[in-house]
Protein backbone atom coordinates (compact mmCIF):
# COMPACT_ATOMS: atom_id res chain seq x y z
CA UNK A 1 0.00 0.00 0.00
CA UNK A 2 1.12 3.25 -0.77
CA UNK A 3 1.31 6.41 1.55
CA UNK A 4 -0.05 9.27 0.00
CA UNK A 5 0.67 12.55 1.09
CA UNK A 6 -2.91 14.62 1.64
CA UNK A 7 -1.30 18.01 3.39
CA UNK A 8 -3.34 20.98 2.58
CA UNK A 9 -2.67 23.79 4.41
CA UNK A 10 0.44 25.32 6.51
CA UNK A 11 1.35 24.06 9.44
CA UNK A 12 1.86 25.98 13.05
CA UNK A 13 5.56 26.58 12.51
CA UNK A 14 5.26 27.78 9.04
CA UNK A 15 2.11 30.01 10.39
CA UNK A 16 4.62 31.51 12.84
CA UNK A 17 7.69 32.09 11.11
CA UNK A 18 5.60 34.36 8.61
CA UNK A 19 3.53 36.29 11.31
CA UNK A 20 7.91 36.46 12.89
CA UNK A 21 8.94 38.13 10.01
CA UNK A 22 6.17 40.69 9.15
CA UNK A 23 5.76 41.97 12.90
CA UNK A 24 10.27 42.69 12.29
CA UNK A 25 9.44 44.61 8.92
CA UNK A 26 6.89 46.48 10.53
CA UNK A 27 8.95 47.05 13.41
CA UNK A 28 11.55 48.78 11.05
CA UNK A 29 9.21 50.52 8.86
CA UNK A 30 6.82 51.98 11.40
CA UNK A 31 9.51 54.55 12.61
CA UNK A 32 10.20 55.59 9.15
CA UNK A 33 6.99 56.13 8.41
CA UNK A 34 6.37 58.42 11.52
CA UNK A 35 9.36 60.59 10.76
CA UNK A 36 7.98 60.72 7.05
CA UNK A 37 4.66 61.53 7.96
CA UNK A 38 6.38 64.23 10.74
CA UNK A 39 8.51 65.67 8.10
CA UNK A 40 5.75 66.18 5.63
CA UNK A 41 3.16 67.94 7.88
CA UNK A 42 6.43 70.34 8.74
CA UNK A 43 7.76 70.77 4.74
CA UNK A 44 3.36 71.72 4.18
CA UNK A 45 4.28 74.50 6.34
CA UNK A 46 7.63 76.18 5.12
CA UNK A 47 5.41 78.64 2.76
CA UNK A 48 3.49 79.80 5.94
CA UNK A 49 7.09 80.02 7.60
CA UNK A 50 8.79 81.82 4.45
CA UNK A 51 5.92 84.27 4.22
CA UNK A 52 6.19 84.91 8.08
CA UNK A 53 9.70 85.84 7.61
CA UNK A 54 9.21 88.10 4.45
CA UNK A 55 6.13 90.08 6.56
CA UNK A 56 8.85 90.23 9.28
CA UNK A 57 10.93 91.98 7.27
CA UNK A 58 8.44 94.17 5.85
CA UNK A 59 7.83 94.99 8.89
CA UNK A 60 10.91 95.84 10.13
CA UNK A 61 11.61 97.98 6.90
CA UNK A 62 8.42 99.75 8.00
CA UNK A 63 9.11 100.34 11.61
CA UNK A 64 13.02 99.88 12.49
CA UNK A 65 12.06 96.89 14.76
CA UNK A 66 10.85 93.70 14.91
CA UNK A 67 7.44 92.82 15.89
CA UNK A 68 6.33 92.08 19.86
CA UNK A 69 3.66 89.75 18.60
CA UNK A 70 2.33 87.61 15.48
CA UNK A 71 -0.79 89.45 15.26
CA UNK A 72 0.90 92.39 14.23
CA UNK A 73 2.15 90.90 11.37
CA UNK A 74 0.22 90.87 7.64
CA UNK A 75 0.28 87.09 6.39
CA UNK A 76 -2.40 84.75 4.49
CA UNK A 77 -2.73 81.55 6.33
CA UNK A 78 -3.65 78.02 4.51
CA UNK A 79 -7.00 76.67 5.31
CA UNK A 80 -5.32 73.94 7.70
CA UNK A 81 -3.92 76.94 9.76
CA UNK A 82 -5.66 79.74 12.14
CA UNK A 83 -4.93 82.63 14.52
CA UNK A 84 -5.17 81.30 18.35
CA UNK A 85 -4.28 83.52 21.49
CA UNK A 86 -4.26 82.02 25.07
CA UNK A 87 -4.02 85.57 26.67
CA UNK A 88 -0.78 85.62 26.79
CA UNK A 89 0.30 85.64 23.39
CA UNK A 90 -0.32 84.84 19.89
CA UNK A 91 0.65 82.26 18.08
CA UNK A 92 -0.76 80.11 14.65
CA UNK A 93 -1.35 76.74 15.10
CA UNK A 94 -1.85 74.56 11.74
CA UNK A 95 -3.65 71.21 12.42
CA UNK A 96 -3.57 69.23 15.68
CA UNK A 97 0.35 69.33 16.43
CA UNK A 98 1.87 72.30 14.80
CA UNK A 99 2.49 75.60 16.78
CA UNK A 100 4.19 78.41 14.80
CA UNK A 101 5.37 81.59 16.88
CA UNK A 102 6.66 84.64 16.10
CA UNK A 103 8.18 87.55 18.71
CA UNK A 104 10.95 89.69 19.35
CA UNK A 105 14.11 88.33 20.99
CA UNK A 106 14.42 89.69 25.18
CA UNK A 107 17.59 89.53 24.46
CA UNK A 108 18.79 91.17 21.37
CA UNK A 109 15.78 92.48 19.82
CA UNK A 110 16.14 89.79 16.89
CA UNK A 111 12.95 88.42 15.49
CA UNK A 112 12.43 84.94 16.01
CA UNK A 113 10.25 82.48 14.35
CA UNK A 114 9.53 79.08 15.93
CA UNK A 115 7.74 76.20 14.78
CA UNK A 116 7.02 73.62 17.43
CA UNK A 117 6.39 69.89 16.48
CA UNK A 118 3.79 68.30 19.30
CA UNK A 119 2.16 65.20 18.04
CA UNK A 120 0.94 64.84 21.96
CA UNK A 121 -0.86 68.52 21.43
CA UNK A 122 -4.16 68.68 23.20
CA UNK A 123 -4.91 72.25 21.78
CA UNK A 124 -3.30 74.04 24.48
CA UNK A 125 -0.59 76.27 23.90
CA UNK A 126 1.27 75.66 26.92
CA UNK A 127 0.83 72.07 26.60
CA UNK A 128 2.89 72.00 23.97
CA UNK A 129 6.05 72.82 25.11
CA UNK A 130 6.95 70.23 27.55
CA UNK A 131 5.69 67.42 25.08
CA UNK A 132 7.28 68.77 21.61
CA UNK A 133 9.44 66.88 19.77
CA UNK A 134 11.28 68.93 18.16
CA UNK A 135 11.75 73.34 17.76
CA UNK A 136 12.77 74.94 14.67
CA UNK A 137 13.92 78.06 15.67
CA UNK A 138 14.20 80.82 12.47
CA UNK A 139 16.60 84.18 13.40
CA UNK A 140 16.20 87.23 11.63
CA UNK A 141 18.89 89.42 12.52
CA UNK A 142 20.87 92.67 11.89
CA UNK A 143 23.73 93.81 13.49
CA UNK A 144 23.54 97.36 15.13
CA UNK A 145 26.58 97.74 15.87
CA UNK A 146 27.90 98.21 11.98
CA UNK A 147 28.02 101.23 9.74
CA UNK A 148 25.49 99.78 7.54
CA UNK A 149 22.29 98.80 10.41
CA UNK A 150 21.04 97.51 6.41
CA UNK A 151 23.53 94.23 6.29
CA UNK A 152 21.72 91.46 6.94
CA UNK A 153 22.79 87.89 8.57
CA UNK A 154 21.30 85.12 6.43
CA UNK A 155 18.46 83.37 8.01
CA UNK A 156 19.82 80.43 9.81
CA UNK A 157 17.21 77.54 10.41
CA UNK A 158 18.27 76.03 14.16
CA UNK A 159 16.41 72.46 15.07
CA UNK A 160 16.39 71.77 18.29
CA UNK A 161 15.18 68.39 19.16
CA UNK A 162 13.73 67.26 22.75
CA UNK A 163 12.95 63.42 22.55
CA UNK A 164 14.70 60.72 20.39
CA UNK A 165 12.07 60.59 17.41
CA UNK A 166 12.86 64.41 17.30
CA UNK A 167 16.20 63.93 16.74
CA UNK A 168 15.39 61.30 13.81
CA UNK A 169 13.19 64.34 12.31
CA UNK A 170 15.54 67.23 12.81
CA UNK A 171 18.06 64.64 10.42
CA UNK A 172 15.68 63.90 8.14
CA UNK A 173 15.06 67.63 7.67
CA UNK A 174 19.08 68.49 7.43
CA UNK A 175 20.18 70.10 4.03
CA UNK A 176 16.38 71.07 3.48
CA UNK A 177 14.63 73.11 5.95
CA UNK A 178 16.92 73.08 8.35
CA UNK A 179 20.56 74.61 8.81
CA UNK A 180 21.99 73.15 11.97
CA UNK A 181 20.89 71.16 15.00
CA UNK A 182 21.56 71.77 17.99
CA UNK A 183 21.36 69.85 21.02
CA UNK A 184 19.08 70.58 24.12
Amino acid sequence: MKYQNTRRGFTLIELLVVVLIISILVAVALPQYKIAVAKSKISQLLPVINAMKKSYELYYEETGKYPDDISMLTISLPSSCNLESNGMSTYIQCGTNVLIDAQKSTNSGDGVISVSFCPKYNKNYTQCAPKRDLGIVFNTSRPNRTADANVRIPNKAVCVPFTNFGQSLCNSLLGGAVDQIVKK
